[in-house]
């Protein structure tokens, strides 16, 4: 079976599919019609074309020719690569036939599946990589629309307490043997992927390649809280902070909204979670191509030294080291209480309140205050308050646009942001002492391989914001 009748015109005619439309409030924004992984595999594989002087064996660098070599090893057979797409093209032919066998107006099938996740652009370490899958409703190219909700937009009700749980399907191919995960029309992931890849195009040698040696670093350390795309945007974020990577986003649309139905009208937004009583709004737009004139401040920037970059910015000086710093040339390092990780600003921003300021729990005490002065009941105060809480969660929202002036209360309850919920290990911290013992004569072994007490008692976790 093979989806050549659903992804392409028809020669026969067809009826429209016969299923809910789309409501005319909200059509489809600037989307690509073209998915990253499709994207990804019109490019020739970087990691078969590694330069000569990257990837020498008699480098004088062994960290980065052995961090090279990893990433190169993990480049995906064309036999798993053809087995993803048999899927891939069966399960689209299979939703199709099953739930709106006819073709839409212009002769394609409603549904199709895409594969995103790290495998659509380039970032599997391994065989054993699950597969992630989505299935895009094209009659509904915005996701989770308000007329599908089962909160209606201007309800009071508070969504505070209320989970975001994605619906989620996991299964085993057994034909192929694939292990994967699929979701319906949420389209977070085909945007989410959509940006590193193109992120990826622009440092094919430094990101990709420093990416991936993080990753295997991550699953060696067993930090198995933090996701791919988590880590992407702190390797982004990094490489921009150093001058490495561009913003694709310094040109995005950032709009102030005046109320919440300036929000709903908004056609840039896409909607997602749709395991939310509301759905989240999501802006789609960046650049596919660097900004005019941008150029990287280290042409010559290799993988190595950008990944003892990496850990040592991320870290903070133990005891013994910091008695021997000399702190007036000591290059900065990324302060969690004062900072935010955000690729939309360009790197590293500056928290407009500190992790733990209670101005705000200050300004609600004054508030519950008057009302128990007013004589409110129990119950009337917390139904006030959380429509007051609710109210000024909103009025940020619509004001926050890319600006750095206004950010959400609860960050300063939040010891480590990555703007856009994961928690991250603090392991990271020895990772840098011991890259500055090993010196020159580092591997990426050396790195993957080599316990310390400092992993197996650390039980402390880092959140961070999604």
């Amino acid at each position: 079976m093979s989806d050549s009748s659903t992804d392409s015109p028809s020669s026969s005619s067809s009826t429209p599919c016969t299923s809910p439309p789309m409501t005319n409030d909200f059509s489809c924004p600037s989307a690509r019609e073209q998915s990253p992984y499709s994207l990804y595999l019109a490019e020739p594989s970087p990691r078969m074309n590694i330069p000569f002087l990257l990837v020498d064996p008699d480098s004088t660098d062994p960290l980065q020719s052995s961090i090279m070599k990893l990433w190169q090893s993990s480049e995906p057979s064309s036999e798993r690569k053809q087995e993803m797409e048999e899927l891939r093209s069966l399960m689209t032919t299979a939703f199709n036939e099953t739930f709106c066998p006819q073709h839409m107006q212009d002769g394609r099938g409603r549904f199709k599946v895409e594969i995103v996740g790290s495998t659509s652009w380039g970032g599997e370490i391994s065989s054993s990589t699950d597969v992630d899958l989505v299935i895009v409703d094209r009659e509904l190219p915005r996701g989770y629309i308000p007329s599908m909700w089962t909160q209606q937009p201007f309800s009071k009700a508070s969504q505070s307490k209320i989970p975001s749980t994605i619906p989620l399907l996991k299964f085993v191919d057994p034909a192929r043997k694939l292990g994967c995960d699929i979701v319906c029309n949420d389209l977070s992931g085909m945007y989410n992927c959509s940006l590193v890849l193109h992120y990826s195009f622009l440092s094919p040698y430094v990101f990709r390649s420093m990416i991936n040696f993080l990753k295997n670093w991550s699953k060696s350390r067993q930090i198995s809280n933090v996701s791919s795309y988590c880590l992407a945007l702190i390797t982004i974020a990094y490489l921009q902070y150093i001058g490495h990577l561009p913003s694709l986003q310094c040109d995005a649309p950032s709009p102030l909204y005046h109320n919440y139905q300036d929000l709903l009208d908004d056609q840039e937004l896409i909607w997602v979670e749709w395991g939310r009583p509301q759905a989240l709004p999501a802006h789609t737009s960046f650049s596919t191509s660097s900004p005019i004139n941008w150029e990287p401040v280290d042409p010559d920037l290799t993988v190595s030294k950008a990944v003892k970059g990496f850990f040592r910015f991320f870290s903070k000086p133990s005891v013994a080291t910091s008695k021997s710093l000399d702190f007036e040339n000591e290059e900065p390092r990324f302060n969690s209480t004062r900072q935010v990780i955000s690729i939309l600003h360009g790197g590293i921003i500056t928290r407009t309140q500190p992790f733990g300021d209670d101005s705000f729990d200050r300004l609600e005490k004054d508030q519950i205050d008057y009302l128990i002065y007013r004589k409110f009941t129990r119950a009337q105060i917390k139904t006030i308050m959380e429509e007051w809480r609710n109210a000024k969660a909103l009025e940020i929202e619509m004001k926050m646009g890319k600006g750095e002036s206004l950010q959400p209360a609860h960050w300063v309850k939040q010891s480590f942001i990555v703007q856009d919920p994961f928690k991250w290990s603090k392991s990271i911290n020895e990772m840098h002492e011991l890259l500055e013992r090993l010196g020159s004569h580092a591997t990426a072994e050396d790195i993957l391989c080599r316990q310390t007490v400092a992993e197996t008692t650390n039980n402390s976790f880092l959140q961070i914001e999604l």
